[in-house]
């Protein structure tokens, strides 16, 4: 058989993702949040799952939280992907915060196997808070982590401005947090002193990339980062929570559908938080197609490949 060509390989996509679903049985009725990067990874999840040959339904672009969570209690939906985080304060009302996503994992685990819930392996992907520069001046002053900024704000007083969000209500205590956090583990003497501006955290990408500001508090998967050319400081010690993703499944459909949690869960392995902000910033600031991009990563990510097109075809 011929090779099929990378234009010829989008047609076909665009066909199998627009085509009915399996005749019988509803089969997994995938639903997801309204943000950007949610609706693409559902539309790769929805795909992903039919060329397994599992029965799909799509119910993307759901909702919030609170709406994804009271549809899959209540059986409207069968899987979507959710933050540890948000489960944990929102779902299961804690107050702590918890870097490890490991821990929260265990817990939401724990705390939901009475509901009836499968929680997937943790994505790579965290949907954390971040401390973001423009990437030049990362470059040029070698500041990559959030250790290596705290150490030049404590040998340059001029650049201590940090803009946090103004829709974060906790945005000023967890900026103290982070300094009491880091100055302990940085063995810091003097105390290192940094000034908050609240502003909306839609305008916090422009303002430090047209150099206004040094600094500012932002979100890891945020769009914007990519179009303003920012980098997300690495957390080297660990203090902002983490929001990795997880599939959330009935456990009905993990029991009827048996290679379901195996399939999801290397499809997860898969998502990166750079890939999160990629797909914001396609569909958001570009204005691209979510399938279209749903589908261009799972080429890239070798989830997709040319066989099983053909395979799938054939049948």
């Amino acid at each position: 058989m011929l090779r099929l060509t990378r234009a010829f390989v989008f047609f076909l996509l665009v066909m199998l993702v627009s085509c009915p679903v399996f005749s019988g049985s509803r089969g997994i009725v995938v639903g997801s949040k309204s943000s950007a990067d949610h609706v693409v990874l559902a539309k790769a999840l929805l795909f992903y799952l039919r060329i397994h040959s599992l029965p799909v339904v799509d119910k993307t672009n759901y909702g919030e939280s609170m709406d994804l969570r009271r549809a899959i209690l209540t059986g409207d939906i069968d899987i979507y992907f959710e933050s540890l985080s948000t489960a944990w304060f929102n779902y299961f009302h804690k107050s702590a915060m918890v870097s490890s996503p490991d821990y929260l994992l265990g817990q939401c685990r724990e705390a939901d196997r009475q509901s009836g819930l499968w929680w997937s392996q943790y994505t790579p992907a965290n949907r954390t808070f971040a401390v973001v520069m423009r990437k030049i001046d990362c470059k040029r002053l070698n500041i990559h982590s959030i250790s290596a900024w705290i150490s030049f704000l404590s040998r340059n007083n001029k650049k201590n401005y940090l803009l946090i969000p103004r829709e974060l209500e906790q945005s000023e205590s967890i900026v103290r947090g982070l300094f009491r956090h880091y100055g302990k583990k940085m063995n810091l003497k003097g105390k290192v002193s940094c000034k908050t501006l609240s502003v909306s955290h839609l305008v916090i990408p422009r303002l430090v990339a047209n150099g206004a500001y040094f600094a500012g508090l932002s979100f890891a998967a945020l769009g914007k980062l990519d179009y303003f050319e920012l980098e997300c400081l690495k957390d080297d010690f660990r203090y902002f929570p983490a929001y990795n993703l997880s599939a959330v499944a009935r456990k009905s459909i993990i029991d009827k559908y048996v290679r379901l949690p195996f399939l999801v869960n290397v499809f997860s392995g898969k998502v990166t938080t750079d890939s999160l902000r990629r797909f914001d910033y396609l569909v958001t600031e570009m204005k691209e197609d979510p399938v279209r991009v749903a589908k261009a990563w799972l080429i890239d990510r070798n989830l997709v490949t040319l066989e099983q097109i053909e395979e799938f075809l054939a049948q």
